[in-house]
Parts: C-alpha cells; sequence; structure tokens
C-alpha cells in the first residue's frame, strides 16, 4: 500500500539500485490474486512493539491463505502467531532480521509449508463465528452470574 508520494519514492528507490522485481502497486481492495501469487506473506510494522491497540487483521487474511507468514514480533502479533509453529517472527524495526526469517522461509519450504498448514488451523480460531461465540459465552457468564 501507500500513497503515490510514497510510491514515487520507492519506485526511484529501486531504479537507482537497479532492481526490477518489485511492483508498487498503491493501496489495493482485491487482495486474494496478491496472495496467491506470493511466495510468502511479510508483516512489517512502524509502530511502538508495545503498543497493543493495534488489530492484526492482516494477519488473520494471512493465516488463511495457506502461504508461510514472516512478521515482525510485536504484542498484538505474538497473541495470534508463534514463532516455527505458524509463522515466522522476527524482532521488530530490524532490516536484518526481516531479510533473516524471509530467507530462513525461501531455505526451508518444508518447514514453512508445516507453518502455513498450522496457521490455516490457527485460523479457525480467529473467525468472526468464533470470535461472536466467545462474546455470547461471555453474555451469558454475566447473565448467569
Amino acid at each position: 500500500g501507500g500513497n503515490q508520494a510514497s510510491i514515487a519514492k520507492w519506485q526511484a528507490y529501486a531504479l537507482a539500485h537497479n532492481i526490477h522485481n518489485v511492483r508498487f502497486e498503491g493501496y489495493i481492495t482485491k487482495k486474494a490474486p496478491y496472495y496467491g501469487a506470493a511466495t510468502a506473506l511479510v508483516a512489517t510494522t512502524n509502530r511502538d512493539p508495545n503498543d497493543t491497540g493495534d488489530s492484526p487483521m492482516k494477519i488473520f487474511e494471512y493465516m488463511a491463505t495457506g502461504k508461510p507468514i514472516v512478521a515482525m514480533a510485536g504484542i498484538v502479533v505474538k497473541e495470534v502467531l508463534t514463532h516455527k509453529h505458524n509463522a515466522v517472527l522476527v524482532t521488530e524495526r530490524s532490516a536484518e532480521a526481516l531479510a533473516a526469517g524471509i530467507s530462513a522461509v525461501l531455505n526451508d519450504t518444508a518447514a514453512a509449508q508445516r507453518y502455513a498448514q498450522q496457521a490455516i488451523v490457527d485460523s479457525a480460531k480467529h473467525s468472526w463465528d468464533a470470535r461472536a461465540q466467545v462474546i455470547k459465552e461471555f453474555i451469558q457468564k454475566i447473565h448467569d452470574a
């Protein structure tokens, strides 16, 4: 994603560094074709790693794709993803750690596929129906008290 100024900045960077295998699409609404074309999905953040106000909607989408996930390990992400269980988690705000995580997924495809399959299983715990059930049980508990 990104606005036109951000896209132009990164296009210029790619051109200056002779990088040709990258596309800068801006904001997209139909994500499935992009997820399907990806070898792995990467979730980064610029937020404070201790910020608990972020919703990991992108992570939930990623989990349901069957693609390996590399994510920066903030508090909210760690509530949903577990390193070497359903994703590869890396240190927040570290380009080196992110590169190492992506390399790990690309170099160990068997492990990456195990994580991706586990993410599909785990994503069911975070569906709208599962969330509604938790809320229903909470309300019932209050009602019965």
